[in-house]
């Protein structure tokens, strides 16, 4: 407008001099009149441009945490303590967090009798638009829109989250005392823009794919007055998922309750108060005269031959025995532990393999007083068939634990979406921290089973028929679901690892490796099944002449349950069933080609793998899968920096002492660690599984909470 009139003035002058020349006898009025209008131009000049100055005053500073030290800043700018500096981008050195506020601070689904029809995911502070309570508003990230005490009675403002986090993330404001939800068309007013506004950011969701959606989200101040506006913007990141790793204490220890008359209110919660947790007839196949599922029948629930000679095992009431032993054997070991966990006994009817529910993960982000504020993450696994893990994850539930879903609409149905075992959870872990060569992997790195292995044609690798395989071998590609690992990788803060796990029966990780804490510049070993090792020990008795000595030790007549011959078998018997030491040296070939792998990978040598004997035989419904002979010592959980829980192995006894256990100690022992024992024949071993499939551990990250602060080539945004 300024320049525009300082041209209409100069046109004017030029006009009138021309008419002065032309027309001598208008030439004094013209003057006159000339000089009138200039000096009135003149005199309105200065408030034209002051008036358009003010006009372009318009302020907007919106603040965030973008420095990462759990305030604020407030002041003017400071190199120390200015939060301004790089709000509107995001890099593993600055840029503000947000938390997915996916936990339960209401307990929204604690109290109600009809829990197993409510979807797990409706169940978190995310599902609603308040913010529940004081719990709540501390996973919500805070803003600040700075005051502007010169604000002109008609300016005004918005704030809204930008195209991209649309339906990802939404705002609150504190108005008239209290927290409010804040569209994006709604004004703050000018009497706010002098006061100040104080906002809130509530992430929904966690990154799922980033070919959608990143994790980025951006919150845009607009200031407004007339046709003037002025913008300010911060960018958030959703903080990532993080596996938790092993070697961090434990903090919560799930272990799974009786297989029957959980009608009654299960033993613990995460609140510490009891629920009325009533079956779900539509959600359960009829289990009623049956105990516990295999790992694999409760992977994809069905009634297979393992199930039903299960009958037997219940009605005389053993396996109520064998439950009391695993658990009490379990409780005393993890009450041993240099940090005490909690014990939670979770209702998991007739599924008890806990660990295949769901894997634990964490997000974290600052909080104020220089504190952390972490939510844990119980990442369910793609079993969209698996009804019985509703119940036990929303007991898992409540505050600053969510829930995290993610699975192909008919996932694990048909082999193109994933294998329904290798979904399990029990697939899925953590390679502890490591730097090697030029690669730095700060929060350690994801790792899962998959490969190429023969498989029945006709439905997968269950006898699904009961009545022998369900069709004919066929070599196949078995991985987990594609949308499952696609979540995960887009975390982008621990680079995946695959492993060969094909080949065995239930197709798991925890079946052959498992990482304990240990004293070298690493922190960490590898356990590893040793099947060679464990013929070796039986080969060593034989030659010393005893191998008339029987396999299993330590036994009741019952305990193996389905085939009590087994009692009666010596040394002699295994070493001379050539299966068996055909399937050894099978196993012992894929299990080197892991073990390539993680030195390939990790830089780990032969000192940093403490190996462990277990011995394999073929699965029963499939001659070329492979499913642990004894205990697997590989199956373990670790107590914590100076002890694991392993299953006691009921091995052959040489002067009274299992050969297997004594081996065991002895590996376990000149790497420091204690072994604690824990009984687990009936409970878990039977079923294909062992102590680490039937249990799950949340875990303290401590300093890996800061997970910004390690430096990795890999992340970016």
């Amino acid at each position: 407008m300024r320049d525009k009139s300082a041209s209409g003035f100069n046109r004017s002058f030029v006009m009138e001099e021309g008419r002065k020349v032309k027309q001598n006898r208008k030439s004094t009025f013209l003057l006159k009149k000339g000089v009138i209008f200039i000096s009135v131009l003149m005199t309105i000049a200065p408030f034209c441009r002051a008036a358009t100055s003010k006009a372009q005053d318009l302020v907007a500073d919106l603040r965030a945490d973008v420095n990462r030290d759990g305030e604020i800043y407030l002041g003017k700018a400071s190199s120390e303590k200015d939060d301004k500096k790089g709000q509107t981008q995001w890099t593993l050195q600055r840029g503000a967090l947000v938390l997915p506020n996916l936990d339960d601070d209401s307990d929204r689904c604690g109290n109600t009798s009809a829990i197993q029809n409510i979807s797990v995911t409706k169940c978190n502070d995310a599902a609603d638009n308040v913010i529940n309570g004081n719990q709540d508003i501390n996973d919500l990230a805070p803003l600040k829109l700075m005051s502007w005490p010169n604000a002109s009675y008609n300016a005004w403002a918005t704030i809204s989250i930008d195209e991209p986090a649309q339906g990802k993330a939404r705002l609150f404001i504190y108005r008239q005392g209290g927290w409010q939800i804040l569209p994006p068309n709604r004004r703050i007013t000018a009497l706010e823009l002098r006061k100040g506004v104080d906002i809130r950011l509530e992430a929904l969701d966690v990154v799922r794919d980033k070919r959608l959606w990143d994790g980025r989200i951006d919150v845009i101040a607009k200031v407004k007055k007339g046709t003037q506006s002025v913008e300010d913007r911060v960018r958030f990141l959703v903080a990532p998922m993080i596996l938790q790793s092993d070697l961090l204490p434990m903090k919560r220890l799930y272990l799974p309750g009786m297989p029957w008359g959980q009608d009654e209110p299960s033993l613990n919660n995460i609140g510490g108060s009891t629920l009325p947790l009533a079956p779900s007839t539509q959600d359960r196949i009829d289990h009623s005269a049956f105990g516990y599922l295999s790992i694999l029948d409760a992977a994809k629930p069905g009634l297979s031959a393992f199930t039903q000679a299960r009958v037997t095992l219940e009605k005389l009431g053993l396996l109520g025995s064998a439950f009391k032993a695993f658990h009490d054997d379990f409780v005393r070991a993890a009450l041993k532990a240099h940090k005490k966990p909690r014990i939670v006994d979770l209702s998991t009817f007739e599924d008890p393999w806990v660990q295949d529910m769901f894997e634990m993960a964490y997000a974290a982000a600052p909080a104020s007083d220089g504190k952390l504020q972490v939510m844990h993450l119980a990442i369910r696994s793609a079993q969209p068939q698996r009804f019985s893990a509703k119940t036990p994850l929303l007991e898992v539930l409540g505050p600053n634990v969510g829930i995290v879903e993610q699975w192909a609409d008919d996932s694990g149905m048909l082999i193109k979406n994933g294998d329904y075992s290798l979904n399990s959870t029990g697939n899925f872990g953590t390679i502890p921290p490591y730097t090697y060569k030029d690669k730095s992997y700060p929060l350690g790195r994801l790792l899962y089973g998959a490969g190429e292995a023969w498989m029945q044609t006709g439905g997968g690798i269950i006898d699904i028929t009961h009545s022998g395989l369900a069709g004919e071998l066929e070599l196949k590609q078995r991985f987990p679901d594609r949308s499952f690992v696609r979540m995960l990788r887009a975390q982008g803060v621990q680079k995946p690892l695959v492993i060969d796990t094909a080949w065995l029966a239930v197709g798991h990780i925890d079946e052959i490796v498992a990482f304990v804490p240990a004293d070298t510049e690493r922190g960490w070993k590898v356990v590893v099944a040793d099947p060679i090792g464990a013929w070796s020990l039986l080969t060593d008795m034989a030659n010393e002449g005893l191998g008339a000595t029987k396999f299993l030790s330590k036994l009741e007549p019952w305990a193996p349950g389905l085939v009590p011959e087994e009692l009666e078998k010596t040394v002699d018997d295994v070493l001379n069933t050539n299966r068996l030491n055909r399937v050894q040296k099978v196993a012992n070939a894929k299990i080197a080609v892991v073990i390539r792998t993680l030195k390939t990978e990790t830089g780990i040598r032969d000192s940093d793998i403490i190996k462990v004997p277990v011995l394999f035989d073929s699965s029963y419904f499939n001659p070329r899968s492979f499913t642990a002979l004894t205990p697997n010592a590989a199956n373990l959980v670790v107590l914590d920096k100076n002890a694991v829980a392993i299953a006691k192995q009921h091995g052959p006894l040489v002067d009274g002492v299992d050969i297997f256990e004594s081996a065991i100690n002895q590996a376990l022992n000149t790497s420091g660690l204690k072994v604690r024992w824990v009984e687990d024949y009936v409970q878990a071993h039977g079923g294909s599984g062992e102590i680490h499939c039937q249990s799950n551990v949340l875990r303290e990250p401590g300093r890996l909470s800061r997970w910004w602060e390690p430096r990795s080539s890999d992340r970016h945004h």
